[in-house]
């Protein structure tokens, strides 16, 4: 991950990518709860030394989950929800 991404020491990061997708996503989490924050980047930038990670949310939209599909990204949350909804990227 590149450092001025504004994350925690005890966070870690999970990277997901599908075949079909031009997109690679980073969850972060400080593993005491599901929330995180989440990032986007064109798979051809994990090429370079330098990838600009683009913060499409953060803790507060309390996304719990996420599957990549193509170009979609299915987010599941809480946020307002409190049995959870899905929204789609």
């Amino acid at each position: 991950m590149t450092r001025g991404l504004g994350l925690a020491r005890l966070d870690v990061a999970q990277l997901t990518t599908v075949p079909g997708s031009r997109w690679v996503v980073a969850r972060t989490t400080d593993t005491t709860v599901p929330e995180g924050k989440l990032f986007i980047a064109p798979v051809s930038a994990l090429k370079g030394p330098n990838i600009a990670w683009r913060q499409i949310s953060r803790f507060d939209d309390r996304i719990t989950d996420l599957a990549l599909q193509g170009d979609q990204l299915y987010q599941r949350t809480y946020a307002k929800a409190p049995r959870g909804k899905v929204v789609v990227l």
